[in-house]
């Protein structure tokens, strides 16, 4: 069988194509070298939807954050999956870092992040009462939401399915050849003939494109570990909480689940081995003392 497109990865990514595809007139087909879909690095998220004033004013990332925002609520509606607009805090406890956030506000104007406000710490507190008595400011998004990463997965995935979409598990890609047609995949000894190969392997998507392609690239994995807490702590705050962004990104971030958990990180450690997703005791101990630096216990 011949089909018009191949999709390697059954994350959150690769499901999102193939619901999206789905739509067409067309043959399509899914690759996942574990038993099910979600099994990767789209199980092991925050579940957060962000506002969209982070991303770099001008770049693909921004249109696309503030785009995909702004469809969630339809999405979410379509797929019969919980999702809550609970809006977002970034908070600063340094006076030295109120241009940062100064910053973060006027790139969230260029990327047209609606409701953006720099709150006072006391207009932060009103709203989250359990904010650090450090807090001197905090940019405050309405737009920012949480979602469940796995039930966001399955449901695009059982969606494209219903659809007409193929899905192979256990069909670990070994081999990516050119042919006059397009392209075989050879995966869990059999050879898929497609006229196009979609790559969305996650963390090992080098390894996939640089059997094609000349110019190769190299992807450095980062563990990030996490602490999710009982619901008994669940309404610690309603709002997702962010400290000013370093030099990993946004840092650890505090916040309700669509279930009425907590959790509190990530870590951000740059590893070698794409498979070390261990948790560990410094990781929890580093995710307790900088979720400390905004919310109190």
């Amino acid at each position: 069988m011949m089909y018009d497109a191949v999709i390697i990865g059954a994350g959150v990514t690769g499901s999102a194509i193939a619901r999206e595809l789905s739509m067409y007139e067309g043959k399509f087909c899914v690759l996942e070298r574990e038993e099910d879909v979600c099994c990767g690095t789209s199980k092991a998220n925050s579940g957060i939807v962000h506002a969209g004033h982070d991303a770099v004013h001008g770049t693909l990332k921004a249109k696309l954050n503030v785009r995909g925002n702004e469809q969630m609520d339809k999405l979410a509606e379509e797929l019969d999956i919980p999702f809550v607009r609970n809006g977002s805090l970034v908070v600063c406890t340094d006076e030295r870092d109120r241009a940062k956030l100064e910053q973060l506000y006027e790139n969230g104007q260029k990327n047209k992040v609606p409701g953006l406000t720099i709150l006072s710490g006391e207009e932060v507190r009103k709203l989250e009462p359990n904010i650090t008595e450090a807090a001197v400011a905090a940019l405050y998004a309405p737009t920012g939401g949480i979602i469940c990463p796995f039930e966001l997965n399955i449901a695009m995935a059982e969606n494209a399915c219903a659809n007409g979409v193929d899905f192979r598990f256990q069909a670990e890609v070994a081999e990516i050849r050119r042919s006059a047609g397009g392209y075989e995949v050879v995966a869990g000894g059999c050879t898929y003939v497609t006229r196009a190969v979609i790559n969305a392997a996650g963390v090992y998507a080098d390894v996939f494109h640089n059997m094609v392609c000349s110019d190769k690239i190299h992807i450095t994995p980062r563990r990030d570990e996490y602490m999710l807490m009982d619901k008994q702590a669940g309404a610690h705050v309603r709002r997702t909480i962010f400290t000013v962004p370093g030099t990993y990104g946004k840092g650890v971030l505090v916040t309700p689940t669509v279930h009425g958990n907590l959790i509190a990180g990530p870590t951000a450690l740059d590893i070698e081995d794409k498979e070390a997703t261990k948790t560990t005791l410094d990781g929890l101990a580093e995710v307790r003392n900088k979720s400390g630096l905004a919310v109190r216990d």
